[in-house]
Order: C-alpha cells, then structure tokens, then sequence
C-alpha cells in the first residue's frame, strides 16, 4: 500500500512539472514576426531602419499582415522602439526571411548579423535575401497572389533553390559560418522589384568580403558560381550554337561533380577546378533533324562545354577582382595543406592566384521541341 502511495505521490509531481509551457501565452497577446528587413536609417544620429512584418490572425482585420519599422543606432535599440509601440510582445522565433538592401550591405551587415547571433529566440534558419531596393519598398509590395508578402518571398526562395537551382539556398546560420571564417566569403541572393514595380524576382547573386558587399552577379553569372562551387543540380541553361545562323541549344544541367587540383603553391598557386556533369535537352529552336545522330550530339556537347569552361573563368577572373574567395579554394587548402596555408595571407594570395576552370558535360538523354 505505502509502495501504490509512492508512486502516486511521484507521478503526481511529474504531471505537475510537465503540465505545459511556463511561459506560454495566448496568441493574441503576441506579435509573431515573419520577416526582417534593415535599411540605413534616414534621420541624424540613427544608424539603422529596421522594418517588420507580421501576420494578422483576426477574421474582421481589413489586411492579413502588419508593417512595423523604426530606427535606432543599432538593432536593440530599434528593436525595444518597436516594443514600446506594440500591445503585444514580439516574437523572432517564426522569422522566415532577413533582408538587408545593397544600401546597408555596402557599408557592412557585422554589427546586425551579431545582434541578430546573441537574440536567443531569432529563427537562425530563416534566408537570407540582399535587396537592391529599400527593404521597406520590397516589404510594402503585394504580390497579386498573396498579400502575406514574407510567405511569398519564402516560397519564391524555396522553389528557385530547393526545386531549381536557379540561386543558391543560404540561411543566416550559413552565413555566419562564412563571415566568422578566416579563409572562406559569402554570397546572398539578389531580390529586385522589377516590371516596372509589379513583380518581384531573384536576379541573381550579392558577393562579399567579409561582410561587406563588393559585387553582383546575373542569373549566368550565378550558375557559373553554382557551377565552379559544385552544388549545381537542376538548372537550365540556353546558349547560341558557334558558327551557326542562330541555332540556339537550351539544356538542363541535372547535377554534376567537382573536383580540385593542386598543381603547384607558392606565390601565386596554380589550381584546377573540374567539373563535369550529364544533361538533357529542353529545347532546340532551328537545329537540323540529325540532331539525334551521335555526331551532332556530340558536337553540341562540345560547344556547351566550351561555353561553360568561359563563362566559369570569366567569373573566376570577376570573383579574384573582388578580392573575396568565394568558392571554397582556402578551407580546402587549409585543410589538406594547412602549412602552406599558415605561411601565407589567403585574401593577399587568392587574388593572384591562377586558377582554371574546366567544364565537361555529356548528354544522356535528348529530347526535341521545335518552333
């Protein structure tokens, strides 16, 4: 009987402890946030316009999100304005986006990006978008499907990364590893309002060095980054046969592999990256019928490598421009020749560096389409 007392007495203090949440509270009395976005701040002695979106649950509301901004000399700062201007507390643990204009980004993202690392209910998975217009802008925008603009510009991000490789996928935690690195830099993808403000897109890719944004690069110049970097899986890619009337070859890159060689280090390493990968035809506007003989295949897999081996090296050159080696080069050099790596200064080094890329597909499916 004093065993059967026992164990009530403990599964009753069990019960009472994992009775629910301690600090839970009706949603009603909390603003979630979905997304972030920071501008420099307009007025004298502000540093930074931060601007909120959260989604409004109440069936008579006459719109389903809400817009909050306001400025401050840092984060916090503008952080605890919002609060005191809110009836109900804000939530960061449901951000799904963070974006910052090219504005901000050219003048460094360090302080925000820390802030955002030491707030312990920030979502650290949310993405990572650069805007070439103000956030504010983009944030007031209403896509004609959707007036939830941060689940619209979450899923434009999921489909043109997760399902297309369109742009690569990149998550604030991501970044951070990236900005905190002593050989390696970061790239964000580009959203732009374009149509003359009627529509919203991915245009391509915002380049830093450390964190500060040094470059841009369109959507070829972007899968030739995808390309060089290895994580190219399902892209199209249209280009214009040589020495021909204007027969154009579109083709789906459908995942391929890269392989890094060291062929010599010392001042100025000379490096090999090669990537080599299978497609499949989409479409093919004005090729002849023999298009599916050997020969022909053949043929324009050869102009198609000899496309993308330019193209790659073009960005190569661009990229050592920009001063900011973001294709992996240094954390793989540290890893396998971490001595060379200790003797030299890697943002001096990667600049000067010669480095080839070299591009082979073959086409293992082909298909026509004809106009």
């Amino acid at each position: 009987m004093r065993k059967r007392k026992a164990a009530a007495v403990c599964l009753l203090v069990v019960l009472l402890s994992t009775a629910g949440c301690w600090d839970q509270q009706p949603i009603d009395r909390l603003t979630i946030v979905y997304a972030l976005g920071f501008d420099p701040a307009a007025s004298d002695g502000q540093m930074l316009h931060l601007q909120t979106v959260s989604p409004v649950f109440e069936r008579d509301a006459r719109t389903s999100r809400e817009l909050m901004d306001a400025e401050g000399v840092t984060f916090d700062a503008a952080l605890q304005t919002l609060q005191r201007r809110s009836n109900a507390r804000l939530v960061l643990g449901k951000v799904k986006v963070v974006a910052l204009s090219e504005e901000l980004c050219r003048l460094g993202i360090k302080a925000v990006m820390h802030q955002l690392d030491r707030d312990y209910q920030f979502n650290t998975r949310a993405y990572l978008l650069v805007t070439e217009d103000r956030v504010a802008d983009v944030f007031r925008f209403t896509p004609q499907e959707t007036e939830r603009i941060a689940s619209y510009i979450e899923e434009m991000v999921s489909a043109n990364t997760e399902q297309v490789s369109a742009v690569p996928l990149v998550r604030y935690v991501d970044f951070m590893k990236k900005l905190d690195s002593r050989h390696d830099n970061g790239y964000i993808p580009l959203l732009s309002i374009v149509a003359e403000g009627k529509a919203l897109q991915l245009t391509g890719l915002a380049v830093f060095r450390h964190d500060k944004m040094v470059g841009k690069y369109d959507q070829d110049e972007t899968l030739a980054v995808m390309l060089i970097n290895g994580n190219l899986f399902d892209k199209a890619y249209t280009f214009e046969m040589p020495d021909s009337d204007g027969e154009i070859v579109t083709v789906r890159i459908m995942g391929g592999r890269r392989r890094l060689t060291v062929a010599d280090l010392g001042r100025a390493p000379e490096i090999e990256i090669r990537y080599t990968a299978k497609a499949g035809y989409l479409e093919e506007h004005k090729l002849p019928e023999k298009i599916f003989e050997p020969e022909a295949v053949a043929k324009v897999e050869k102009a198609l490598s000899e496309n993308l081996t330019e193209l790659a090296n073009r960005v190569m050159k661009k990229q050592q421009g920009f001063g900011s080696d973001v294709f992996g080069i240094g954390p793989y050099l540290a890893a396998f020749c971490p001595a060379y790596m200790q003797s030299v200064d890697w943002e001096e080094t990667f600049p000067r560096a010669n480095i080839k890329v070299s591009v082979d597909i073959r086409l293992d499916r082909v298909g026509i389409r004809q106009d």
